[in-house]
């Protein structure tokens, strides 16, 4: 009777796809799919372009896109379930648009605008039931911005270069830590709020948080004079970027968590920044690569960046890479924009793939071994 070959080569395979198996838990840690949000540009409109700012739990995106073509207007968009909608601009023309930064979970949006005929530029907010009409926040001069909203409706930003909210439709001033310029930039459910505030003689400003009207300098890097907060997430712990060395060209992503001030470092180049973090302290941004040529979207998550150019099933697609990554939400879903290999700009969105548990696998490897024993008992009866 001819031997067979499955014992001799049954085992060893079993244990590489073993071994492979547990390598892939470890390696997809962090797996996600990649989608390209498209633009607000008709078909084929040349150079059209997309940024995402913000998402919500339900994975509503908002941002801007320019429509490209040969009269090329920028408006603000959400973008729900792969579709892609404008939001109204408060020019009664309809000539200049406006820009989308914030969402919160009921689906309110804030951002800014033109107003008619381009005489001033103001804060705007979005009513839930999209594309809705837009409310005119105001300002105390000619220019607002609002940034963050939350879930109670409290709206973050700047008017006339100063840190304010809005609270109700009502503006009002945040105190600031000496100097003249100030904006807030995130806000979280409990209304605390983060920015930036100068210093006395604004010769440099330091990253800041407001609690319940009390303002706090969250400080800078040893050797550094410089800090802005970025995002701010439920537990309290805030993220954004500061200077090592008096050099504001060169900064590096920070955490603020229990009295901290975490560097979460580069990807080898000379600077990183953090612009979102959700519940579970997942930090996303972007760092410049070793060269210094070019940035890369990131996301920290306990110990270094990870590129999330290498982190997408499938491969970028239409990407040539991923850039910056703007917001993350609490199931893990992160939003930015990147370089096509058109060269233009495009928002994307990713959305996590699940992991197998250690459970999963331990029953996988429990049935290879099911299967590793038949083999022997098979091979023994054909001998």
């Amino acid at each position: 009777m001819q031997h067979t070959s499955f014992t001799s080569k049954s085992g060893p395979r079993l244990l590489l796809l073993a071994c492979a198996l547990s390598a892939a838990s470890a390696a997809h840690a962090f797996s996600f799919q990649l989608t390209e949000l498209g633009t607000l540009g008709q078909s084929g409109a040349a150079h059209a372009s997309s940024m995402a700012f913000g998402l919500n739990a339900a994975g509503q995106v908002v941002g801007v896109s320019n429509t490209g073509g040969p009269t090329p207007h920028e408006y603000g968009f959400i973008w729900t379930a792969g579709s892609m909608t404008a939001l109204p601009s408060l020019d009664a023309n309809g000539v200049y648009g406006s820009i989308a930064y914030g969402i919160n979970a009921a689906g309110t949006v804030v951002g800014s605008g033109y107003t008619t005929g381009a005489l001033s530029y103001h804060g705007i907010q979005w009513p839930a039931a999209s594309p809705g009409s837009p409310t005119d926040l105001g300002s105390g001069n000619s220019f607002s911005m609002a940034v963050a909203v939350n879930a109670s409706g409290t709206v973050a930003g700047q008017s006339t270069n100063q840190a304010v909210r809005w609270v109700n439709g009502v503006m009002s001033s945040l105190p600031g830590l000496g100097g003249s310029v100030s904006g807030a930039w995130a806000l979280n459910d409990a209304g605390q709020i983060v920015g930036d505030s100068g210093l006395s003689g604004d010769v440099t400003s330091h990253a800041t948080l407001w609690t319940n009207g009390a303002v706090t300098d969250l400080g800078t890097l040893s050797g550094g004079t410089y800090s802005s907060a970025w995002g701010i997430n439920a537990q309290g712990h805030v993220i954004g970027y500061a200077d090592k060395d008096n050099n504001q060209n060169f900064t590096t992503g920070v955490l603020w968590k229990n009295g901290q001030m975490i560097d979460l470092g580069t990807l080898g180049g000379d600077a990183s920044e953090a612009r979102g973090i959700n519940k579970n302290d997942w930090v996303v941004g972007g760092a410049w690569l070793s060269n210094n040529a070019v940035e890369h979207a990131t996301l920290w998550s306990g110990s270094s960046w990870l590129d999330l150019n290498g982190a997408v099933l499938g491969g970028l697609g239409s990407f040539a890479y991923l850039e910056l990554a703007t917001a993350v939400n609490d199931a893990g879903q992160i939003v930015g924009y990147g370089k096509t290999l058109s060269g233009d700009t495009r928002a994307f969105l990713l959305t996590p793939v699940p992991v197998p548990e250690p459970s999963s696998y331990a029953l996988m490897l429990l049935g290879l071994g099911l299967l590793a024993g038949a083999a022997r008992r098979r091979a023994a009866l054909l001998r």
